[in-house]
């Protein structure tokens, strides 16, 4: 049995659910080795300072999978309707795409990306640099895979709440990866600079920009904390409210007396302002006619899915 989606909740959908994930993830593994591949060529460019190339097919392989995503999903120009394993399909193409543009154009540059010279000339690993890798990779390794347990109990923990919370939980993380990118590009950017300044055994300057990139790294996430709050409206933009509206036209169409029904909405707007509720969570708030006022109030106020009254 599956250790996700096994809270309260419609079972069936629950389970439709899982089979669209395992059918997803199937899909997926296709394109792991191209992933792994262009990983390694991307950060050994990066590590000598060129980050325009894995920029650009990193860009190019975001662009294949959007319009493969439209053209596989939904069935477009003539392309088979696939759903879900056409999501997966156009990540998969995606990655083969940012692993050519990579591969080809770096073994085409051997003048200037020295380090592919005679790379495959054999396939032999000296012991002292795999003993080398492992004594340094290791505890990287311990530190991701600790990290991926974790989300994966956190995320186990989120879906026995139920449907709604793991769709909300996924909103979340769309918005919360465009201010993380802020901080992953300065952990490459570190990377690099210091990467080289150690080469070059050149240890003051590897403390001193090494101290510096960690300041500007607080200020960074000083600035991204201040500006979270705009995480708000962009979670109410991806929210469509076109459905309360519908439901107010509705209403006033069966009563037919909008006036009165606009009255009674508004007693009911006065009423929760007067009165908040001293027990409540703010995730519940659709489940109410008007927007519930909680006692807590403070930075959950901004993250209201309900149109204002006034509306």
């Amino acid at each position: 049995r599956s250790l996700f989606l096994r809270g309260d909740g419609d079972a069936a959908m629950a389970e439709t659910m899982l089979g669209f994930g395992h059918e997803y993830l199937m899909v997926i593994l296709i394109g792991l080795p191209a992933f792994a591949i262009s990983t390694s060529y991307a950060g050994t460019l990066r590590e000598m300072g060129e980050t325009r190339l894995p920029m650009i097919a990193s860009v190019s392989a975001v662009a294949t999978n959007a319009v493969f995503n439209y053209l596989l999903i939904f069935g477009r120009l003539g392309f088979p309707r696939m759903g879900v394993v056409g999501a997966a399909v156009a990540t998969v193409l995606s990655r083969y795409v940012e692993l050519a543009i990579i591969v080809i154009t770096t073994h085409r540059r051997k003048e200037r990306y020295t380090f592919i010279q005679g790379a495959y000339s054999t396939f032999r690993v000296p012991g002292p640099l795999f003993k080398a890798v492992i004594k340094m990779g290791s505890p990287l390794l311990f530190n991701e895979a600790l990290w991926s347990i974790g989300m994966s109990t956190l995320t186990a923990i989120y879906s026995l709440c139920g449907l709604t919370v793991v769709s909300a939980l996924s909103i979340n993380s769309t918005i919360s990866n465009l201010f993380n990118v802020v901080f992953m590009s300065m952990g490459t950017a570190v990377s690099v600079m210091v990467g080289q300044a150690l080469g070059a055994d050149d240890y003051d300057r590897a403390r001193s920009t090494a101290w510096k990139l960690a300041a500007f790294g607080v200020a960074g996430a000083i600035a991204m904390a201040l500006l979270a709050p705009m995480a708000a409206g962009l979670i109410q933009m991806a929210i469509s409210r076109s459905r309360e509206y519908l439901a107010d036209d509705t209403g006033a169409e069966l009563c037919g007396q909008p006036l009165a029904l606009a009255g009674a909405l508004n007693k009911l707007g006065m009423a929760s302002g007067q009165i908040p509720m001293q027990e409540g969570n703010p995730s519940t708030e659709q489940m109410f006619i008007v927007t519930p006022m909680f006692a807590h109030g403070g930075m959950a106020s901004l993250f209201s899915t309900h149109p204002p009254l006034e509306e």
